[in-house]
């Protein structure tokens, strides 16, 4: 994805928390398909995380289908 979370004054998952709310991996490319909002996979990469918003069907396809092993939240 081409487009990150990455708040100045607050960690990702904060952010996350006061400002989005949890769905299930399946409700991912429904939410990008009704262009009323935005899905944000929230990537575990070890070393830190990843908040990457889904901004297209393409974009959120790519995460669905391959997180290389790496747990994702949405």
């Amino acid at each position: 994805m081409g487009f990150y979370i990455n708040p100045p004054t607050m960690s990702k998952e904060a952010f996350l928390a006061a400002n989005g709310r949890r769905i299930r991996r399946d409700e991912a490319m429904e939410i990008i398909k009704a262009g009323v909002s935005f899905p944000v996979a929230l990537i575990d990469n070890g070393a830190f995380t990843a908040a990457a918003i889904g901004y297209s069907a393409d974009e959120v396809e790519y995460f669905l289908r391959d997180a290389s092993g790496r747990p994702i939240e949405w």
